[in-house]
């Protein structure tokens, strides 16, 4: 597997973003009267299992590291009455697509839950499990790659997200995103994301990023959680 390495002449110095002005007639073009862009259809690229050091990427090449634009960054919970790995793969028995209100069993307001607490589920984590989604648009690329982050990058992530918007919106700066290893209180090692801000994007491709990421926004915060976007069963 031939593993790609970031180099000068993939770095957007010499890729522009001027392709996102051109999406929304890119998605008229590809797709039929009535037909919807559908998150699960996009590339999508996983938290490597066993404290893996490398993306792998939709060609199945790999990557050290992930460079692109995060348009959206949102947050997702879920929870399977039964552990991993001891049934088939299954919807959760509960969501809450806003990481607010639960739906399905037992529901309801997500704070005051059981399974939201700490210690409800395994090794002192919380047994409904926080899944942070991000789009990610790389440069060149007309459509953003779908990358679903375990509950043990939502603090990571949302740490970045927060320094970043000091100075910037999120979707106005360049982003990349290593991996780096971690061992559980068991001893499971298991990868954890890794994420740099680079410099921040002209004020006229934010302005396009912007209208991207409105254009995608509700067909992410609207997509059910599967068992695929965590499938990888750490804390």
């Amino acid at each position: 597997m031939a593993t790609r390495a970031i180099t000068k002449k993939e770095s957007t110095a010499v890729q522009p973003w001027s392709q996102v002005s051109q999406m929304a007639a890119y998605l008229t073009d590809a797709l039929s009267p009535g037909e919807k862009l559908d998150i699960f259809s996009l590339p999508t690229i996983k938290i490597p299992a066993g404290g893996g050091q490398v993306w792998t990427l939709p060609d199945g090449e790999t990557t050290k590291e992930l460079e692109g634009v995060i348009l959206i960054r949102h947050v997702v919970r879920a929870y399977w009455a039964h552990a991993f790995g001891e049934a088939p793969a299954s919807p959760p028995d509960c969501s809450a697509l806003d990481n607010t209100r639960g739906v399905g069993i037992p529901g309801g307001i997500c704070e005051v839950c059981p399974y939201s607490q700490w210690a409800s589920g395994k090794e002192n984590a919380q047994a409904c499990r926080q899944i942070t989604r991000l789009m990610l648009l790389q440069p060149g690329d007309l459509l953003p790659i779908f990358l679903p982050l375990p509950p043990s990058a939502y603090k990571i992530c949302q740490a970045y997200a927060l320094n970043v918007r000091q100075r910037h919106v999120l979707h106005g700066v360049l982003t990349r995103i290593g991996l780096s290893e971690k061992k559980s209180g068991q001893g499971i090692t298991y990868s954890i994301p890794r994420f740099t801000a680079g410099g921040p994007l002209a004020p006229e491709v934010i302005k396009d990023m912007e209208a991207y990421r409105q254009v995608l926004l509700p067909l992410v915060t609207a997509a059910p959680v599967t068992f695929e976007e965590d499938e990888s069963g750490d804390n």
